[in-house]
C-alpha cells in the first residue's frame, strides 16, 4: 500500500492511496433458494487466486470544530474472480462428492467505482454522521451476457444513511 496526506491548513487536507491486494480465497454466493448461500473455496493451480488494484482519493475539510465534510473516490479493478457458467446457483449435493463442478467455474474480472460524501457533526455528547454514497460495481466474464459487463448481483447505486450516538451522563 502506497499513501499519501498533505493537510494544507487546519481545515484542509487531502489524502490519496493505491492498494494492491491478493486473497487465497474465492467466494461462490448462491441466493437460488431466496436465502444467500456461500461456498468458500480456495485457490489452487487452475483457479489462480483473486487479485485486485484500488485506488482512492479523500478530501477533508473541517467546518468548525464540531462540523466536518468528507468527500472520496474510488477504482477498484479485479482479476481471477470465479463464478458457475450456469448462473447464481450452486451444484447439486452429489457435485460436491465428486468434484466435478470445480472443472465447471470460469474465470473473469470486474471493476467498481464511485464516491462518498459523509456530514459529520461532533459535540462532548452527540456524534451525528450523514452519508450517500454512489457506486457502480461491474463483472465480466467471456462466458456470461457474451463478454460484455454486468452489473454484479450485490450492486447497491445509491446509499444514503445516517448514524448517531449519544452519551448518556
Amino acid at each position: 500500500r502506497l499513501a499519501i496526506a498533505h493537510q494544507f491548513n487546519n481545515r484542509l487536507s487531502v489524502h490519496l492511496s493505491v492498494n494492491r491486494n491478493e486473497q487465497a480465497l474465492h467466494l461462490l454466493s448462491s441466493s437460488d433458494i431466496g436465502l444467500p448461500n456461500d461456498v468458500w473455496l480456495p485457490a489452487y493451480r487452475r483457479i489462480e487466486p483473486p487479485k485486485a488494484w484500488q485506488a482512492n482519493a479523500l478530501l477533508h475539510y473541517q467546518f468548525s470544530e464540531n462540523l466536518s465534510l468528507t468527500y472520496s473516490i474510488f477504482y477498484k479493478k479485479m482479476e481471477n474472480l470465479t463464478r458457475f457458467p450456469f448462473g447464481n446457483t450452486l451444484p447439486s449435493l452429489n457435485s460436491y462428492i465428486d468434484f466435478n463442478w470445480l472443472r465447471k467455474l470460469i474465470l473473469g474480472n470486474g471493476s467498481a467505482k464511485g464516491g462518498e460524501l459523509d456530514l459529520q457533526y461532533k459535540n462532548t455528547r452527540l456524534v451525528a454522521q450523514l452519508a450517500y454514497t454512489l457506486s457502480d460495481y461491474q463483472r465480466m466474464f467471456p462466458e456470461v451476457e457474451e463478454g460484455m459487463p454486468f452489473p454484479f448481483a450485490f450492486n447497491q447505486r445509491h446509499n444514503l444513511s445516517f448514524s448517531s450516538n449519544y452519551q448518556f451522563h
